[in-house]
């Protein structure tokens, strides 16, 4: 007995080492929602999630690129059943290909948006698995400032807004499946940024295909790519409804 307690606390010394670098301060994660400030029954009309964006603009010059690489969070709230608004805040770090290697410092970049789900038809589909059709739009505006790139101060407006169109397949009947649901869309996209600093020369309108991942019937992880006619962006979302 003497030896196994030894040995047990032997290991937990040696996980606590390891996970040292992890976790530098205690986590008070109480189970019981006694113990929270507030209790909430319902946060349903809440969204929260997070997204990353890589984007390529050709410049007007037509040999240089300006490279957007952005990390964001944003929290939304649902006006209606079908309705939403949302505001981001995020870290994004740019630069200009050739002329450099590396991006600039990282800076603040924050907007708000609105989504709207525009409609869910039924398919038919066979006994396990059930299809449906629905349409979503989306717009957003951000603004970003950087104090140094190539020398240079930067400022832009970013005005995005797409229409897709997704074909989404919900398993039923057998828990063994994961997700619960997969989606794949595409659409029209929007794209472009104001700026009295560098000149965009890339189209604005594009193509977006994409994949969703619902985990459960409240979190989602999505996946997609723009094609514009010079260029394009990559996009990896997380969303979780309350």
């Amino acid at each position: 007995m003497k030896a196994s307690t030894i040995l047990l606390s032997s290991l937990l010394v040696c996980i606590s080492v390891a996970l040292f670098p992890a976790q530098a301060v205690p986590r008070a994660a109480e189970a019981s929602g006694a113990h929270y400030l507030l209790a909430a029954e319902t946060l349903e009309p809440w969204h929260l999630g997070g997204f990353y964006r890589y984007q390529e603009r050709e410049l007007d010059d037509g040999m240089d690129t300006f490279v957007q690489n952005k990390a964001a969070v944003h929290l939304g709230y649902d006006l209606l059943s079908w309705l939403s608004v949302y505001g981001t805040l995020g870290s994004t770090r740019v630069k200009i290909e050739p002329l450099a290697d590396e991006d600039s410092d990282a800076a603040a970049e924050y907007g708000a948006g609105i989504w709207a789900n525009l409609l869910d038809h039924d398919l038919l589909g066979n006994l396990t698995m059930e299809t449906r059709m629905r349409l979503q739009a989306i717009g957003q505006i951000s603004h970003a400032s950087f104090d140094d790139v190539q020398g240079d101060d930067v400022a832009y407006t970013e005005i995005y807004s797409a229409l897709t169109l997704s074909l989404v397949t919900e398993v039923i009947g057998n828990k063994n499946y994961w997700p619960d649901a997969v989606g794949l869309f595409a659409g029209p996209v929007y794209d472009t940024i104001e700026s009295d600093d560098i000149d965009d020369n890339g189209e604005s309108i594009g193509i977006a295909i994409g994949l969703d991942l619902y985990i459960t019937r409240n979190i989602t992880i999505s996946a997609s790519y723009e094609a514009f006619e010079t260029d394009g962006a990559i996009n990896a979302g997380l969303n979780c409804r309350f």
